[in-house]
């Protein structure tokens, strides 16, 4: 697609009626984003975007860079569709895959470490309602987007991230799903044995 803002992004998802037609994979690739005229006009635009993408499983930028202000805004957007989950809104996102950067400030960015710290703990706080199992960062994010001091953000946020997938891999997708899984048959073991509820636990 080439250069384009993410009001145009926007204007695209729009007509293609994404819920709709129950898109599973949002699939971005080799586009660079340009800033808008305003940076409020870039985050009215990032929330609608992250919002009408909230019904597909898989949403990636894949070889797509952002100016700093559009990566961050879509990282705060992630958050707090995260936390709108409480009240009502669907969001069925599995996995994510972040832009890089047009630009890499000096000293990393603050605002950015700050996004990615309450990104972690929106993702911690929902995490028996939403389906988050992989969040891709853009490469280069530890050593040039963060301050030396926040370098180790991406490390909590994964860790967060690998809850989810830890469980479904030792309980599955319901409550009496852990009998059935890989780990549970190589154990050889029977219910009888244990007393808790959840033994893989």
């Amino acid at each position: 697609l080439g250069e384009i803002n993410m009001s145009i992004l926007v204007h695209m998802l729009s007509e293609v009626s994404l819920e709709s037609r129950d898109v599973d994979t949002l699939l971005l690739s080799r586009i660079d984003i340009k800033p808008s005229a305003t940076s409020a006009e870039d985050c009215t635009a990032v929330e609608r975007f992250m919002f009408l993408a909230r019904s597909c499983r898989r949403v990636a930028f894949v070889n797509c860079s952002a100016p700093p202000e559009v990566a961050i805004a879509i990282c705060r957007s992630t958050s707090s569709l995260l936390r709108q989950i409480g009240q009502g809104c669907t969001v069925a996102w599995e996995s994510l895959a972040f832009p890089s950067w047009a630009e890499v400030p000096a000293g990393g960015s603050t605002d950015f470490a700050a996004s990615l710290h309450d990104l972690s703990a929106a993702i911690r706080e929902t995490c028996g309602v939403q389906a988050l199992q992989s969040m891709s960062l853009a490469p280069g994010t530890t050593i040039g987007y963060l301050p030396t001091c926040q370098r180790h953000l991406p490390q909590v946020l994964m860790a967060t991230v690998f809850i989810k997938s830890i469980a479904r891999r030792l309980l599955g997708d319901s409550c009496d799903a852990w009998r059935e899984t890989e780990i549970w048959k190589r154990i050889s073991g029977s219910q009888e044995r244990f007393t808790c509820q959840k033994p893989l636990l």
